[in-house]
């Protein structure tokens, strides 16, 4: 676990963060979508990126924020039960390529193991997204919904593709509802969301948690 405190006789240690600010939008609808099986990503996403940045020192290194992640989720109980053989950590260097990544939603998305109809309908609804960010949370609630739903329903999308995008939508639906940040973070903020908790989805559902956490908690480490 990550200590909330550190010794002030040690003047070269990461200095404690004040409590964390709730970002938590207020809305009186909650963000869940019980139609989509895997809406507990979303819901698990949220309660660790609180945990963690609740007991976050200030100025870690961004190695040092991976483990820090990492020691909350793997004492989850119900991330524990969601990890596989394939379980993966999210890796500095790959950390690094979702910050600095200066591709377009569609190159992201063609990088996923998803059918051609899949990544054509995931870059569309990333990209509808993106230019609702000053809707209300409602609006975007039924939109990612609605999306949901769709892809619940249709016999067009393989079992592949049903999980990757909605372990990912659920992802970005529960941190739509977490994210109170300024604008010019909302392309990084969606986007790394998304996007990492959909390429870690491709291994199981505890590595898309994690790559989701992680990487929000290494942008709140700029703001």
């Amino acid at each position: 676990m990550v200590a909330p405190l550190l010794f002030a006789c040690a003047p070269d240690s990461p200095v404690a963060a004040d409590p964390a600010p709730s970002y938590l939008r207020m809305s009186l609808q909650e963000p869940s979508n019980p139609l989509n099986p895997y809406d507990y990503a979303g819901a698990l996403r949220n309660r660790i990126l609180d945990t963690t940045l609740s007991g976050l020192p200030k100025d870690l290194p961004q190695s040092e924020l991976l483990d820090a992640v990492k020691n909350v989720a793997e004492t989850d109980s119900k991330f524990q039960s969601l990890e596989t053989p394939l379980y993966t950590p999210l890796s500095l260097t790959a950390l690094q390529g979702f910050l600095q990544s200066t591709s377009t939603v569609s190159q992201m998305v063609n990088t996923l193991p998803l059918s051609k109809k899949a990544k054509q309908d995931f870059t569309t609804f990333i990209e509808v997204l993106l230019s609702m960010q000053d809707e209300d949370f409602e609006t975007i609630h039924d939109y990612i919904s609605g999306f949901e739903d769709g892809i619940i329903n249709s016999t067009a999308y393989l079992q592949q593709d049903k999980k990757i995008i909605l372990t990912a939508s659920a992802i970005e639906r529960y941190s739509n509802h977490y994210r109170k940040k300024p604008k010019d973070k909302d392309w990084d903020l969606l986007i790394g969301n998304i996007m990492a908790g959909a390429q870690g989805a491709m291994y199981d559902t505890a590595t898309a948690v994690l790559n989701s956490v992680s990487v929000e908690v290494a942008m709140h480490a700029t703001l």
